[in-house]
């Protein structure tokens, strides 16, 4: 498999190489020229490619484009009683969502005109927000499905994630212990980026590129409340208060920016 993705990554590279600057005319964009790319990873395990960063540009002129970024994820886990066996008298049923949304607008100044390797220097704004949600249900009983306990646990904000490490205790026994970790939390961030890239021109109306940058992110996490109803009596908790974070620092886009332009 990696020397098939090798391969196509080979055939995506060879016309850089083999077509003059006589050709760079035809090949670059030109002044209300539209394009859309996505993330590109030949050696990706899951996907080569990454709709979940889809990016706009459109051309002003020959060196500066305005670009809008789109970034969006879903996510969904469910468990219910079919999914057990009748013979389980405990059961642990769970619905679980989060989705993640953010957009980046942005402007790019080109330092070559018309030329089929386009370095440019640029700088976004970031907005992203993430909503999240968990519903739990423990359900005892007997095989014939007449539970005789039912506890059910909503948590806002978050997901539970329960983690089962084993060790060895001083006596050489093994010994398990379970912790329960909190993953999928809800947030909304600000944030601005400057960035250095270049856009290669290899064939017309095709291109791909690469890009880093330098980046700064506030981050408000959402509070994570708890709300536990056992059929008789019904309570609420919070689990962790709201905070801020902040982040500072250099990013690189692991990916190849690969796009069309029309």
């Amino acid at each position: 498999m990696k020397t098939i993705k090798m391969l196509v990554l080979f055939l995506l590279l060879t016309p850089v190489l083999v077509f003059s600057q006589t050709d760079s005319i035809s090949k670059s964009p030109r002044p209300k020229s539209c394009m859309v790319e996505l993330n590109f990873n030949p050696f990706g395990e899951e996907s080569v490619f990454s709709f979940d960063h889809m990016q706009t540009k459109y051309w002003l002129d020959n060196k500066t484009a305005l670009r809008l970024g789109i970034e969006m994820d879903y996510n969904k886990n469910e468990r219910d009683r079919d999914d057990y066996s009748s013979e389980d008298d405990e059961k642990k049923l769970c619905k679980e969502k989060s989705f993640l949304w953010g957009i980046r607008p942005g402007i790019e100044f080109h330092i070559l005109e018309n030329s089929k390797v386009s370095p440019y220097w640029g700088m976004e704004l970031m907005y992203r927000k993430k909503s999240s949600s968990a519903e739990y249900k423990f359900l005892s009983g007997n095989d014939y499905g007449n539970y005789a306990d039912e506890r059910k646990v909503t948590l806002s904000n978050a997901w539970n994630a329960t983690r089962t490490i084993q060790y060895v205790d001083d006596y050489g026994d093994v010994q398990s212990k379970v912790y329960n970790d909190l993953s999928e939390r809800a947030f909304y961030s600000l944030g601005a980026n400057v960035l250095l890239g270049a856009d290669f021109y290899y064939v017309k109306n095709m291109y791909f590129g690469f890009e880093l940058g330098l980046g700064y992110e506030m981050i408000n996490y959402e509070k994570i409340s708890v709300e536990t109803d056992s059929g008789w009596t019904s309570e609420e908790e919070t689990v962790d208060p709201a905070y801020d974070s902040r982040k500072f620092g250099f990013f690189c886009n692991n990916s190849i920016r690969l796009g069309i332009w029309f």
